[in-house]
């Protein structure tokens, strides 16, 4: 097996490779420096922490009268907050 030959890791390389990295790459460099990649890859959140993107006011629900179109009437409701 042939030895893998590289060039040395100098400032000029390092400062190169800072250039080049994204923000993403900013973040993860900034994770594992501070964690240990298995502490890195936890879930903080608890099993049931409930998140949504949309908060929506508190309405009153269209009454059916037991007539069987409860999905258009959860649709209706979905389409009055918009």
């Amino acid at each position: 097996m042939t030895p893998i030959q590289g060039k040395p890791i100098t400032p000029e390389f390092l400062a190169g490779c800072a250039a080049k990295a994204s923000v993403s790459d900013r973040l993860v460099s900034g994770i594992l420096s501070n964690h240990t990649p298995d502490s890195a890859l936890l879930n903080p959140l608890p099993p049931n922490a409930h998140t949504w993107s949309l908060q929506l006011d508190n309405w009153k629900a269209t009454s059916q009268a037991s007539s069987g179109r409860c999905w258009l009437f959860a649709l209706s409701n979905l389409m009055r907050g918009k």
